[in-house]
């Protein structure tokens, strides 16, 4: 399955503009995740699975329940013991390469190789891996699937029990898609219908839309001609050799991050991943991280638009900037919840507006973004009544303007924290009963080195370490300073 998105790292807990809200990659920033308790010991944050990890050099307390690990050929691990739901096994394998890997002739085998893995490896001849998946009480789509972005590929696999035989069954068609895919030319040619027929399903207003926008915004990027689904020209008639170039380029155990969540022993399942892929070796040389081009921050300041009979009103503007990379810290979380509160109130705002009967707008947001540690984007945006993208657009300009220019209330700074402060508490509440497929897939999320994973009580914790210090004019000035320039 392509997933049609776009991997930007949100902070924002608000509502986001139709280009953030294809974001995949969420990050979250104050690590809402949580996880059964169990007996484990803390972290070393200077062993190799913390550096891996890319938490060995942060002061905030990662999860000291996950089991982090990193084999010698350089594949990741995590492992957390969770009973919601019970007696059930989450697999996630993510691998880091997606389309923008891929050359000109290559536009759509990032996606095109994610099917390959379905259709025959060394172990599992093709079309036997649905009818073992079948006989083991799995369903191909529902507890089994994969999605290409454009920064990465990611397997999935459900296990309804935890027993050996379904995990080791499990484990065994992960290292098949890692090393072992056949990408036969005949079961190539066999799928590209099939391929072409989910490129045409995408073929949407929507699609146009957003690539529309992809091509305006990020001119000097990549991004609008690496759309996941791909070309249909290179679909029909690309070689197996280059769908193979891709495989052997970037399907690589320095490339693979493996995560377990579920009703299992760690250290037992541990030991089954270092059996199963200690020996997983990349085949020929390895592909180079892909040159994504930059924005031009000195661009001047310039206005697009789509037009379409289907698509429902809306607007936005934009603001770039180049991105920090930074890691997680104290000092990061704490400056980044002074700026999230302040979206949230602009959010709040144009959310009251909305509610006016005689209100040109549906909905409103301003949210912040990270796109591929390459910029930093803030949105203002609205879904406009129709006919009133006008009146839309000069609203959302002028509650921007009054933000910056008047900064926020002390009864509005309040209600965010006090929002803020009622979810976290439910989370720390709620850490016995989190499913392990949210977890697996935050997990997923922190194999980047963005963020890092943490308890709830953490979280808890270092926002009531930070929340005393908010106040009106400490949430105005990063909502001034984002729009400046």
């Amino acid at each position: 399955m392509v997933r049609m998105t776009i991997s930007l790292v949100r902070r924002a807990s608000t509502a986001l503009s139709p280009l953030v809200l294809l974001a995949v990659a969420v990050a979250p920033a104050w690590g809402w995740e949580s996880a059964k308790t169990v007996a484990a010991a803390p972290a070393n944050p200077q062993s190799a699975a913390a550096k891996a990890w890319n938490f060995a050099a942060s002061d905030v307390a990662v999860d000291p329940n996950i089991v982090f690990g990193v084999l010698p050929n350089g594949m990741k691990y995590a492992l957390l013991k969770n009973s919601t739901p019970k007696d059930s096994v989450v697999l996630r394998m993510r691998f880091d390469v997606g389309s923008f890997a891929e050359a000109d002739d290559q536009r759509g085998l990032a996606h095109f190789l994610e099917h390959m893995a379905f259709n025959g490896s060394k172990g599992v001849p093709e079309g036997e891996m649905i009818k073992l998946l079948e006989r083991k009480g799995l369903a191909f789509g529902a507890d089994t699937n994969a999605v290409t972005s454009f920064d990465e590929t990611v397997y999935k696999l459900d296990l309804p029990n935890a027993s050996d035989d379904l995990i080791d069954t499990g484990l065994r068609l992960m290292r098949e898609t890692a090393g072992e895919l056949t990408i036969d030319p005949a079961a190539v040619d066999r799928e590209r219908g099939i391929i072409l027929s989910e490129r045409r399903a995408r073929d949407t207003y929507q699609l146009r839309s957003l690539i529309d926008q992809l091509d305006f915004q990020m001119q000097g990027m990549t991004v609008a001609s690496r759309i996941p689904v791909g070309t249909e020209e290179v679909i029909k008639n690309a070689p197996a050799a280059r769908i193979r170039d891709l495989y052997d380029r970037y399907y690589r155990p320095e490339r693979a991050t493996l995560v377990m969540v579920g009703d299992f022993d760690p250290a037992a399942i541990e030991a089954k991943i270092k059996a199963r892929f200690g020996d997983w070796k990349g085949r020929g040389p390895a592909g180079a991280d892909p040159a994504l081009g930059t924005v031009d921050y000195h661009r001047a300041a310039a206005a697009d638009d789509f037009i379409d009979p289907a698509i429902q009103d809306s607007v936005n503007i934009a603001r770039f900037k180049p991105f920090v990379d930074e890691p997680d810290s104290k000092a990061k979380r704490a400056r980044n919840l002074a700026e999230e509160v302040g979206e949230s109130i602009v959010s709040r705002r144009l959310a009251k507006i909305a509610l006016n009967e005689d209100s040109p707008i549906l909905a409103g947001y301003l949210s912040d973004a990270a796109g591929w540690k390459v910029f930093d984007q803030v949105t203002v945006g609205a879904v406009a009544k129709e006919g009133a993208w006008k009146q839309a657009l000069a609203l959302i300009e002028q509650e921007q303007r009054r933000a910056v220019e008047h900064g926020f209330t002390q009864a509005e700074v309040d209600e965010q924290l006090a929002n803020r402060r009622t979810a976290l508490k439910n989370a720390v509440a709620g850490v016995t009963t989190r499913r392990s497929d949210a977890l697996a897939e935050a997990l997923v999320a922190a194999a980047k080195g963005d963020f890092v994973f943490v308890r709830p009580e953490t979280a808890q914790a270092l926002f009531e370490a930070t929340a005393p210090s908010l106040d009106a004019v400490t949430v105005s000035a990063p909502s001034a300073s984002a729009w400046r320039g």
